[in-house]
């Protein structure tokens, strides 16, 4: 079988894309099947053996037809990428697909799509989801892409409206303020739990995860190998984290580890069994409320962590490899408005410098 081989997407992220030789056609001739954008050498060998296998049951799949309908593209491209994400991820596509794109465009042919076709397309999915309607047609484009069809990027994007006057992150002195608080909360998990967000950049789901196995008093790191998701039904699940990326080292400080090593519950897990999907957010609130502070999201304990990182020095490097990014440039993407202003005052240490100040 061949080999997966690396490359790099315009993004600066790495992928794989490998070639499979499936046999000869009814003429005759050498049939190679392709297909890239894979994360890693496993999800492209694991699709190879996979349609190899396909090929010897049911014989080589037809050859890429103009005549096939967006759904019938769809239904072909979809078998393949379920194989390459986790549950939670395809169902979430199958639903985008389902329920708003195959309804709109499913039964043209591919050859029959015109320009106005997509910008209707855009337009309705700006109309529907207005915040992460760019993010809905770009698996559209994936689609066709990897199922061998251009696409004209040659499109108008309407301007998604920005949520006003909404707080993202907490400043050093809230943060330390709304901690403190915490510690009065009646529920021992309250504190422990949000600090060790607060103070690792873990996601929810990584924090109410971690097992005790994977706490190391010794030597003060934690490793984060899994994160509790979700099935197609909604189902809570245990899952291997959001990329390969996720899975990492993360040294912590001595308080955070001690709070941590405080709890001593019954279960595999440093929290044990309880509601982390709506608990922390409460817990959050309560200690906003009592110091008078403007809430933010438990998601936005992590953008604290990462903003009071780049604050104190850390590099888009070391930033991505502690929050579990792919990709620098995912870093970047994610906290622009973090880097621009960190990039500022490091334009402003040069003047100082030069000025002798």
């Amino acid at each position: 079988m061949a080999k997966p081989i690396p490359y790099t997407t315009t993004k600066g992220e790495k992928r794989y894309k490998i070639s499979i030789y499936g046999g000869l056609d009814a003429k005759g001739r050498q049939v190679t099947l392709k297909k890239q954008g894979f994360k890693t050498t496993r999800e492209a060998n694991l699709w190879a053996a996979r349609t190899l296998s396909n090929i010897e049951e049911n014989g080589l799949p037809d050859q890429v037809s103009e005549n096939r309908t967006v759904e019938e593209a769809f239904d072909i491209w979809f078998n393949q990428y379920k194989m390459t994400v986790q549950e939670v991820s395809y169902a979430r596509v199958e639903k985008l697909y389902r329920n708003h794109i195959l309804p709109l465009i499913g039964h043209k042919k591919i050859s029959d799509l015109k320009k106005e076709d997509v910008q209707e397309l855009i337009f309705y999915l700006f109309s529907v989801q207005p915040k992460t309607y760019r993010k809905n047609y770009n698996y559209f484009t994936k689609m066709l892409k990897e199922s061998g069809y251009p696409i004209s990027e040659n499109h108008f994007f309407p301007v998604s409206a920005k949520s006003k006057g909404q707080k993202k992150i907490f400043t050093r002195d809230e943060l330390s303020k709304v901690l403190g608080a915490l510690k009065d909360n009646p529920n021992e998990r309250a504190y422990p739990f949000l600090r060790l967000i607060a103070y690792t950049g873990l996601r929810k789901s990584e924090a109410a995860a971690l097992e005790k196995k994977n706490v190391n008093a010794k030597d003060g790191y934690i490793v984060i190998d899994q994160a509790f998701s979700r099935d197609a039904t909604n189902k809570i699940i245990m899952g291997a984290g959001k990329n390969e990326s996720s899975k990492r080292t993360i040294p912590i400080d001595k308080d955070t580890l001690d709070a941590i090593l405080a709890l001593n519950y019954d279960s595999p897990f440093v929290f044990g069994e309880f509601d982390f999907t709506n608990g922390p957010r409460k817990w959050l609130r309560e200690a906003c409320a009592k110091t008078g502070i403007e809430p933010i999201s438990i998601h936005g304990l992590r953008h604290t962590h990462c903003s009071l990182l780049f604050e104190a020095g850390a590099s888009v490097k070391e930033v991505q490899t502690r929050l579990g990014h792919s990709t620098p440039q995912m870093t970047l993407n994610v906290y622009t408005h973090i880097t621009q202003q960190t990039a500022k005052k490091t334009a402003l240490k040069f003047v100082n410098y030069m000025d002798g100040n």
